[in-house]
């Protein structure tokens, strides 16, 4: 060591100093370091793609289905409706969590559904929206001041852009105000008051949509059962003029574990079961009625939270299940559903009015998993990277020199201010690339 201090004239007058990892990378243009800047942009790039890319690119090239609808159509005579299904808004009653995990997972299914609301208005500007229920999750559980808080959190997650200007229809789930014998009749009212009735017919793109109420339906109790019951009624008594699409927040009833087709992500199909709150079917004499006396073109339901779709024994009319439009419900591959009107439909027997189609979003479960990947690649190449740099560097200042720069203190050392200068950059960008989505 002392001999190679006293070399000056050798290397030109500069005196020899040990040389490690994190000088070489951190000195005082160490922020600027090339291996810095470079993972700082690979994060950033990142970033901007799973946040903001995947997004707007999985709704983007879904495309309205009109191939079975009859003759050439042009983009006017198509009727977009939307199906959005079961966004149960996570609250404490969902995985029974509290503090700081209740905190970051409505956080994170909230900013999700957010960004895929946003999308699919602006990227596919349909001409109305349809909540198939489900609104929240714990609605039917909440007291008045609480329900009040978390409808203000819905209306703010699902908060219409400007450039939409179609229709908002809604109706109610078993999550928002029970089913059956064990409805709740106060839990109906507060939703009727802040959305709309649960049972309602609404004419839009030249067929009659229809939204009844199969969870009063299936009560026992004449008080909550009569109102829908009669408005199911009047519809038997009316001759349609248009087309009917039925709306149902639980299924129809059909054998258990039908084949359910493709699209659906469970290995198995929909079979009947009942607990607190809920059936997965309505029952079959109720099923047979609904559909003798509505006499629909297609019958729409969510509640499953995954894609199914059957012809129904009773006409062999289309009876589609809507998947869930939030990750968090045990579906990996959220959705919405795409129906195309006709708005030169007739209601003569055998006419194809309508046609349907799913779009699937992002699985968020994925996205997480790809941020796990870039972290362990990012801590697992910095060393390395580290190491080789300071090697070539002393090689180059000090060709001789019988000493090992890229001790462990210092490439942990240079790998954790990489890191923190990684972070100290995106972070911000990440928060950034949120607020964009929300607009």
């Amino acid at each position: 060591m002392a001999l190679l201090k006293n070399l000056r004239g050798r290397w030109g007058g500069i005196p020899y100093r040990p040389l490690r990892s994190g000088r070489l990378l951190f000195g005082r243009r160490s922020v600027w370091s090339p291996v810095t800047c470079c993972w700082a942009l690979v994060w950033m790039l990142f970033i901007f793609m799973v946040e903001i890319a995947v997004f707007r690119l999985a709704v983007q090239r879904c495309v309205w289905p009109a191939q079975a609808l009859q003759g050439t159509l042009d983009d006017a005579d198509i009727f977009r409706l939307a199906i959005v299904a079961d966004p149960q808004i996570i609250d404490q009653y969902s995985y029974k969590q509290s503090g700081a995990a209740l905190a970051l997972t409505e956080f994170y299914t909230d900013i999700y559904m957010i960004k895929s609301y946003r999308y699919l208005q602006k990227l596919q500007k349909p001409d109305a929206i349809l909540f198939l229920g489900d609104l929240f999750d714990g609605g039917r559980e909440w007291g008045d001041e609480q329900w009040s808080e978390e409808l203000k959190r819905f209306r703010w997650i699902f908060k219409n852009s400007q450039d939409y200007d179609g229709q908002t229809l809604f109706m109610g789930g078993n999550h928002d105000f029970g089913f059956g014998n064990a409805l709740l009749p106060h839990a109906r009212d507060r939703y009727e008051n802040a959305f709309s009735s649960a049972n309602w017919a609404a004419d839009l793109g030249n067929h009659t949509l229809i939204s009844l109420d199969t969870l009063s339906l299936s009560s026992d109790n004449s008080s909550v059962r009569n109102a829908s019951q009669l408005f199911l009624d009047q519809l038997a008594d009316e001759v349609p003029q248009k087309p009917r699409v039925l709306f149902t927040h639980v299924p129809l009833y059909r054998k258990d574990l039908t084949y359910c087709g493709e699209l659906r992500t469970a290995n198995r199909g929909i079979y009947q079961g009942s607990g607190y709150q809920y059936q997965n079917l309505v029952v079959e004499r109720l099923s047979s009625e609904i559909l003798a006396k509505v006499k629909p073109i297609a019958a729409f339901s969510g509640d499953d939270h995954d894609q199914c779709t059957v012809q129904h024994t009773t006409g062999g009319r289309q009876v589609p299940e809507v998947g869930t439009f939030s990750w968090s419900m045990g579906n990996i591959y959220p959705s919405f559903g795409m129906v195309s009107l006709s708005r030169s439909a007739s209601s003569d027997a055998g006419a194809t009015t309508l046609d349907y189609g799913v779009c699937f979003l992002p699985a968020q479960i994925k996205i997480y998993i790809a941020y796990g990947v870039l972290l362990a690649l990012t801590l697992l190449a910095l060393p390395v990277q580290i190491r080789y740099i300071s090697r070539r560097r002393v090689q180059y200042v000090l060709p001789s020199a019988n000493t090992t720069p890229d001790t462990a203190p210092g490439i942990l050392s240079g790998t954790f201010k990489t890191v923190a200068f990684v972070a100290l950059v995106n972070i911000p960008f990440y928060a950034l690339c949120l607020i964009i989505s929300f607009f």
